[in-house]
């Protein structure tokens, strides 16, 4: 394929293939709505862009085929540029840079008739360009959160990298005089690379960005399928796997404790307030306790209004002192529902590893029979067996 305009129009059936694909993505499959919308107005509007550039010296009029087609695809790298730095959310601040960007290439693109001089536009349009791409590229390499892995960073951050890398040459060697290549039907031979390059490149962006939304929404479907849609906190399959870990360290030396809690009197918050209220009551309880807990210990939401903790690496005092910590939070942070101020709290049974004698099962029914002795003694307790 060494006809630029072939490789052309290939590249348009690239971009609309994948903005289909994106349409769906979003509005029906709703991946990554935001994301996909923006990926699918930038291969919409390249190869809006690269559609008008191949009727060049025909029949449309000359705005609509040069100044207006290059605005476009500036925008199209925009959209790709912010759908970038959405996803993986980092601050809003890249709009304005980015649209001014593209207004401030625009206004150059308009300054001078095209034509004259010669090469003048090509070289604003490919460093606007590869300004953006290189911009998304350090978005993505940037990006430390979790969810988005170094391995998905390179992923996206390679091509990105490659396409801005190009456009960056392509720049360079019109200002050297090579002023053919300023023209995509050109059969010079730097253009025909350019063009076939970047068909590929754009090919292996689309890919790489479908690859990491569907990683990410396989991600999102792990974490809901072991929390409480609810709260948050872990769920029983979830709590259980933890806590199996866990018995497991301490096999090798590390002790754990169990704590068990149930909201005191929670019918009453359902019946004379509503099924709402309860609900409300039970995020208002996670927050609260969230607060006062470390970052290894892991909550769960055993069933209604029932949790457990998983407090790695404590002793007896220890998970004590932890649990009456969280009994008085609860006890001082009084949930309201509809300015009615309605005082929250729990009972809690502790339970302590005994090595050689408990297994997890063991350990929590030791804990939930604490519970039944904490209630037993007039509730708003702790008790440790």
């Amino acid at each position: 394929m060494s006809d630029p305009l072939t490789i052309v129009q290939a590249n348009i059936t690239v971009c609309w293939v994948a903005a289909s694909g994106w349409a769906v993505a979003g509005m029906v499959l709703k991946m990554a709505p935001v994301v996909a919308r923006r990926f699918f107005l930038c291969d919409f509007l390249m190869g809006l862009s690269l559609l008008l550039t191949l009727q060049r010296g025909g029949m449309l009029p000359v705005w609509l085929a040069y100044p207006f087609a290059d605005v476009l695809g500036l925008l199209a790298f925009c959209s790709l540029r912010l759908g970038i730095r959405f996803f993986v959310r980092r601050d809003g601040s890249g709009v304005a840079e980015s649209l001014g960007v593209v207004l401030l290439g625009g206004a150059l693109l308009l300054s001078q008739p095209y034509g004259q001089p010669a090469g003048f536009h090509a070289v604003v349009y490919s460093l606007t360009a590869a300004w953006l791409l290189l911009r998304a590229t350090q978005d993505a390499l940037l990006h430390e959160q979790q969810h988005f892995t170094r391995g998905a960073r390179a992923l996206v951050a390679s091509p990105l990298a490659a396409v801005g890398g190009l456009f960056l040459l392509r720049a360079l060697m019109v200002l050297g005089g090579n002023v053919a290549t300023a023209s995509v039907a050109s059969n010079e031979p730097f253009n025909v690379v350019f063009l076939l390059v970047g068909l590929v490149l754009n090919l292996a962006v689309n890919i790489a960005m479908a690859g990491v939304v569907t990683m990410r929404l396989v991600g999102k479907l792990e974490h809901l399928s072991m929390t409480d849609p609810m709260t948050g906190a872990l769920n029983r399959r979830a709590f259980s796997a933890s806590l199996k870990q866990q018995h497991s360290m301490a096999q090798r030396g590390m002790p754990y404790a169990l704590c068990v809690l149930d909201v005191d009197h929670f019918k009453q918050i359902n019946d004379q307030l509503g099924h709402a209220a309860g609900d409300a009551a039970i995020v208002h309880l996670v927050t609260v306790l969230r607060r006062e807990l470390r970052e290894q210990d892991l909550l769960c939401r055993a069933g209604g209004e029932e949790f457990c903790i998983l407090l790695p690496d404590t002793t007896g005092h220890g998970a004590s002192v932890v649990a009456n910590r969280l009994r008085l939070a609860l006890e001082q942070t009084p949930f309201t529902w509809e300015s009615t101020r309605w005082p929250l709290t729990a009972s809690f049974g502790v339970a302590v590893l005994s090595p050689g004698n408990d297994n997890p099962e063991t350990l929590l029914q030791r804990a939930d029979r604490a519970v039944y002795h904490a209630k037993a003694r007039g509730r708003n307790q702790v008790v440790l067996l």
